[in-house]
């Protein structure tokens, strides 16, 4: 597996959490927590 591609794995999980927790935990997640957490995987 080379960088690149252990990288665009990562960052579909990271997508794929993100979505998640938007979904299922909309109440209980703050905007600027969704705002982190975009800065981290950018």
């Amino acid at each position: 597996m080379t960088r690149y591609e252990f990288a665009a794995g990562f960052n579909a999980c990271l997508d794929k959490v993100a979505e998640l927790i938007t979904a299922v935990t909309s109440n209980l997640v703050k905007k600027e927590d969704l705002e982190k957490l975009q800065r981290l995987q950018e």
